[in-house]
C-alpha cells in the first residue's frame, strides 16, 4: 500500500444529512451509493488523518451521461453582469447540479485553458494542461462524456468530435495513474472524474490535502475512477446539487482545515452543470 493510501482511514457515511460515520471501512469494500434519481447517485466518505475524523466529507456525485445532459455555462455567454455561486447557477438556469468548470484568469471571467462550446471559442489558448473533458458528441459511436489525456489525443481532434471541450489540469491519467508527485502544498478540492463505465464523477473534498494524496485517496476507493482533472481548489471550490427533496452544498476553505471553516459561497464565472435529458 502506498504512503498516500496508508495515511488515510476511510469510513462510509450512510446518512448525508446527519453525516453519521460507521467504523473503519476498508478501501476495498463496496461504496454505498444513494440513488437520487435514475442515473444519479451520491456517496460520501469521511477523511481521517492521524485518527482524527474531520467533519468534512469527500462527496462524490455519479452521473450516467446516457440519462443526463451536461452543460458548460460561462458568464461571457449570458447577460449576467456578475458571477454566480454554484447554487445560483443551478437556480437561475435550471440545473440539477453544478461544479466549477475550472480555474479562471484575473479578469474573474476567462477560463485559463481552452474552451469551445458549439463551435464558439470561449478561451482560445491551449495550455500545457494535459486533460480535457468533452461532451455532446457530433456523430454516433462516440462516448457521450469523456475525459481525454492530451498527450494521447489533441484538442483539435477532440473539438472535431464533440460540441463542448474544456481543458484543465490533469490529476489522474487513464487508466488510473496518479500524475502528481508529493508536495507540501495542500488545499480543498473540487475535481471531475470518469469511472470505468464512462460515468461522470463530480468530486468535492472539504479536507485540504496535497494533490498526490488526494489522487491516491480516489484510487483507493471502490468507485472505479480511471481518470480525473482538477477544477478548482481553496475557498472557491464548490459543488451544489438539488434533486426533488434532496439538497447538498459543499464549499472549500482558505486554510488547511475543512470546508466547514468557510460559510461563504464565492461567485464563480463558469460551471459544469447537468439537467435531465428530454
Amino acid at each position: 500500500m502506498s504512503s498516500g493510501k496508508s495515511r488515510y482511514i476511510l469510513a462510509l457515511i450512510l446518512t448525508l444529512s446527519a453525516v453519521a460515520i460507521i467504523g473503519g471501512a476498508r478501501a476495498d469494500e463496496p461504496a454505498i451509493w444513494r440513488q437520487l434519481d435514475s442515473g444519479l447517485d451520491i456517496a460520501c466518505f469521511a477523511v481521517t488523518t492521524e485518527s482524527v475524523v474531520t467533519d468534512s466529507a469527500l462527496t462524490i456525485v455519479r452521473i450516467d451521461p446516457d440519462k443526463w445532459e451536461f452543460k458548460l455555462m460561462c458568464r461571457s455567454r449570458t447577460e449576467d453582469n456578475e458571477n454566480l455561486t454554484a447554487r445560483q447557477w443551478c437556480e437561475k438556469y435550471h440545473l440539477v447540479a453544478a461544479v466549477n468548470a475550472g480555474m479562471f484568469q484575473q479578469d474573474y471571467t476567462t477560463h485559463v485553458g481552452y474552451v469551445n462550446i458549439g463551435g464558439q471559442v470561449i478561451s482560445g489558448r491551449v495550455r500545457s494542461y494535459l486533460s480535457a473533458v468533452a461532451f455532446g458528441p457530433k456523430r454516433d459511436g462516440l462516448a457521450p462524456f469523456r475525459i481525454f489525456d492530451l498527450d494521447r489525443d489533441s484538442v483539435a481532434d477532440i473539438t472535431r468530435d464533440y460540441e463542448t471541450v474544456c481543458q484543465n489540469m490533469r490529476l489522474i491519467a487513464r487508466p488510473g495513474e496518479n500524475k502528481w508527485s508529493q508536495q507540501d502544498r495542500q488545499w480543498t478540492e473540487v475535481a471531475l472524474g470518469e469511472d470505468d463505465k464512462g460515468r461522470a464523477l463530480l468530486i468535492h473534498c472539504g479536507r485540504a490535502l496535497p494533490m498526490h494524496d488526494f489522487n491516491e485517496l480516489l484510487l483507493s476507493l471502490p468507485i472505479g475512477v480511471v481518470t480525473a482533472q482538477h477544477l478548482e481548489g481553496g475557498a472557491e471550490a464548490q459543488l451544489y446539487l438539488k434533486d426533488k427533496e434532496f439538497e447538498i452544498e459543499r464549499l472549500g476553505s482558505f486554510g488547511i482545515g475543512s470546508g466547514s471553516d468557510n460559510a461563504i459561497a464565492y461567485p464563480i464565472p463558469n460551471v459544469i452543470g447537468i439537467s435531465r435529458k428530454k
